[in-house]
């Protein structure tokens, strides 16, 4: 049996494609709002980077530190927030 202590090897080449695939999402996110308003596609993208890297952070980190669980919670909630309210901004 493996000791609490020990962390599980994740494949850091593949965390990393999925950081970039992240970024390109919310790149893409905010070229497609960006005709209807600036400020609501900058919300939006980084709102679906923020989205992707907390979601693969959340998949592929094994043994999160205190801090990392903290962001991993609160990183969703502020990502959906900013995508609500650039959708909002970009709408009116």
């Amino acid at each position: 049996m493996a000791k609490p202590s020990e962390r599980r090897p994740t494949d850091e080449n593949r965390r990393l494609v999925m950081r970039l695939a992240a970024v390109a999402a919310g790149y893409i996110a905010y070229r497609v709002i960006e005709s209807s308003s600036l400020a609501g596609a900058i919300l939006v993208g980084l709102g679906v980077w923020l989205l992707g890297v907390s979601r693969v952070e959340r998949q592929m980190n094994s043994a999160p530190t205190e801090r990392q669980r903290t962001l991993q919670a609160v990183g969703p909630r502020v990502a959906i927030g900013m995508i609500v309210l650039g959708s909002f901004l970009a709408v009116i």
